[in-house]
This record gives structure tokens, C-alpha cells and sequence, in this order.
């Protein structure tokens, strides 16, 4: 038998009501998301609600291993924030050892530069662009007409990361996300539009994977939208 709530069945918060954003904000990961010139702003959703059962299963599997080996049943005490913080393990990790303290930094990112989200043509429109090397980045460079930046070592675009994101933007700002997409892309430099719900709806890649699958219903006929 397995229980799974927020924070267990004992200790000084076993009778605290929780969500999973309450169990996400005990855990660390609000004070880690977000920008660190505002205030948090916490994962999308219940967070722990999504990643908790991965280990919940684990744990059903090891006592159902446990009971075929020895006969013996098992009741396992499973919490949500528990399982969570095993997904923060480098930051804590980097606390124990080294002594820093982890904040949050928007979608920077600690290797590569630049990272991070830029504006294109159109209402609220973005594309996702990652430079994983120094390569990456000459490419980039070339493809934004700033050739004079391509010699750039990673140390020196992190330094520089919020003038680089001008420029950037700059190449970005005019051109629709997909185009944008494309062009990097077939230059081999990561990078994807930001979709919201209609294009998610119809993303080839998602209807390739059957990710939507048309189900009937006994009012409501056929589930083909």
C-alpha cells in the first residue's frame, strides 16, 4: 500500500492542507524561478503533482520486488516535496559543497551564451535561441551581421550577455518566429518558435506522434477537431 500526499503522514506538517504549488515553494523551486530583479515567479502549475508520481512508481515497483523475493507486504509513506527536491540535487549539491547560494536568473543559462527567448514580428511573439559552443555562436554571429563578435569565447559572451541579447533582438524583432526558426536551424544553431495553443494544436511533429488522438463521445459524436 503506498500514500501519497503533499508531506507525509507525520512529522510537524502532517495535517497541513497543500497543493502542489504549496509542496514547489517548501521544496526550493519558486525562489528559483523567475528573474532575479522581481519577485518569484514558481514553476507552471502543481509542480510537484507532475514529477512526484515518476518516483511514487519507482517506489511501488521496489516493495512489489521486495514482496516477490521475501513474501512480505509493505506500506510506504510517499511525500510529494520529498520526492521533488531530488530534481534541485545540483543546487544543493553546490550548496553542501561549494557554499553558493542558487538564484534565480531567468533563462540564462550557466554553459551557454547566448540563451534565452527574443522578440519577433507580431502580438507576443518569441523564438527560443541556444548557442551551445563557440561554433554555435560564429554562426550566429555571422547570420546577424555582426561578424566583429563572432571571436567571442563563452567567458566573454556571458560577461557581455545583455548587450549580445540586444543584438540579438535586434535581427529577431522584425522577422516572424518561424522564420527565424528556419534560418537558424538550416545553420545548424538551436532554436524554435514559441507556440502557443493553435500551433500546439497543430504542430506536425505532435500529429506525427499521434500525440492527439480523436476519441467519440455518446453526446457529442466523433472527436475529429
Amino acid at each position: 500500500m503506498i500514500s501519497g500526499c503533499l508531506f507525509g503522514q507525520d512529522g510537524p506538517l502532517e495535517s497541513y492542507a497543500g497543493f502542489g504549488g504549496m509542496a514547489a515553494a517548501l521544496s526550493g523551486f519558486y525562489d528559483l524561478t523567475g528573474w532575479p530583479d522581481r519577485a518569484p515567479a514558481g514553476p507552471f502549475g502543481a509542480y510537484t503533482d507532475y514529477v512526484s508520481p515518476r518516483f511514487a512508481v519507482c517506489a511501488l515497483l521496489a516493495a512489489l520486488e521486495h514482496r516477490r523475493r521475501t513474501g512480505q507486504g509493505q506500506y510506504l509513506d510517499f511525500a510529494q516535496a520529498e520526492a521533488a527536491v531530488h530534481f534541485l540535487t545540483p543546487a544543493l549539491l553546490d550548496y553542501t559543497v561549494n557554499a553558493r547560494v542558487a538564484g534565480r536568473r531567468g533563462n540564462d543559462d550557466p554553459v551557454m551564451a547566448p540563451h534565452g527567448v527574443f522578440r519577433c514580428a507580431g502580438r507576443d511573439r518569441w523564438v527560443a535561441i541556444a548557442c551551445r559552443d563557440d561554433a554555435d555562436w560564429r554562426t550566429l554571429a555571422s547570420i546577424v551581421s555582426r561578424p566583429d563578435l563572432a571571436g567571442l569565447g563563452e567567458q566573454e559572451r556571458r560577461n557581455r550577455r545583455d548587450a549580445l541579447d540586444a543584438v540579438i533582438t535586434e535581427w529577431t524583432g522584425p522577422r516572424p518566429p518561424d522564420e527565424v526558426e528556419e534560418t537558424l536551424i538550416s545553420h545548424g544553431v538551436p532554436a524554435h518558435a514559441v507556440q502557443h495553443s493553435p500551433e500546439c494544436a497543430t504542430d506536425p511533429q505532435l500529429r506525427h506522434q499521434g500525440h492527439f488522438a480523436p476519441v467519440s463521445h455518446t453526446e457529442h459524436g466523433s472527436g475529429d477537431r
